[in-house]
């Protein structure tokens, strides 16, 4: 007894220096609370510092698969009450890039109505931040998407700031800025490439909640888009509409592909909505 009076104070400093040292591949645990289909493969490291693999299934049918990403928690944060996490995929995977999440559980009065499997607990983007970057051909290829086209190009997404009280709740959004550029962009017609130029997309967050994304009128086919992402995460409804009117800097293939689009209006813009 006098020797455990002696040496108590050891304890805690063990338990710290054994929580400072925690194996990376004690991060495997949480990949029961990710989202179905995602699942992460711990490298090397600490809990708090090392590298990862990433696999994530997507709605179109491809699976994003991120290899060698760092990733770095805040003991701090942990203290409080919060998750805040840093991830950096290197070059080599189809996006690259810096990204910052702090997430929390959501207050009370926000939590999600309870189910037959009892209550559930709503999660909270505090804020979520980040440069990702990529070429738009392999995106294209790789994540299956959705583009009736073939075309070429740079994006880089930029997010200063996304929020989101309750996760849970199905909602989009609190707050949001932020741009998705396309630049040195190209379309393949006849067996030829078409350069179009560059594109910025502004993203927002409407007072309901919904994702906006805008582009304005200051591009070689004068395009302009007004779009929006609403109904809930499980249920998403996107709705866009806008105008066009290629400029003298669009290529004639281009231009005249644009003509079977619809009629111009009395400004010599066409008209969309889908």
């Amino acid at each position: 007894m006098k020797l455990f009076k002696k040496w108590w104070w050891l304890l805690p400093l063990y338990l710290i220096i054994l929580l400072a040292t925690a194996p990376a591949r004690w991060l495997s645990l949480a990949n029961d609370a990710l989202p179905a289909g995602t699942h992460i493969t711990p490298l090397q490291g600490t809990l708090w510092r090392g590298t990862m693999n990433l696999q994530a299934q997507l709605p179109t049918g491809a699976s994003l698969n991120l290899e060698q990403v760092e990733w770095q928690l805040s003991p701090l944060a942990l203290l409080l009450g919060k998750l805040d996490l840093q991830l950096s995929i290197p070059a080599g995977n189809v996006l690259e890039g810096q990204v910052q999440l702090v997430a929390a559980s959501a207050d009370e009065e926000l939590a999600a109505p309870a189910t037959e499997q009892g209550p559930e607990v709503g999660l909270q983007v505090l804020h979520l931040s980040g440069e990702l970057a990529g070429n738009v051909q392999a995106a294209v290829n790789q994540l299956r998407l959705p583009v009736p086209l073939t075309v070429a190009g740079e994006w880089q997404l930029q997010l200063d700031d996304y929020s989101n009280r309750n996760l849970t709740s199905g909602r989009f959004c609190d707050s949001m800025q932020g741009t998705l550029d396309w630049t040195s962009s190209e379309i393949r017609l006849n067996q030829a490439w078409h350069a179009l130029g560059d594109y910025r997309l502004h993203l927002g967050c409407t007072a309901n909640q919904v994702i906006s994304a805008t582009i304005k009128d200051n591009n070689w086919l004068g395009l302009i888009v007004e779009a929006k992402v609403q109904g809930s995460m499980g249920r998403p409804q996107l709705s866009v509409a806008g105008s066009i009117k290629p400029t003298t800097q669009a290529p004639q293939p281009v231009a005249e592909m644009v003509s079977f689009i619809g009629q111009p209006d009395s400004q010599g813009r066409i008209p969309f909505n889908w």
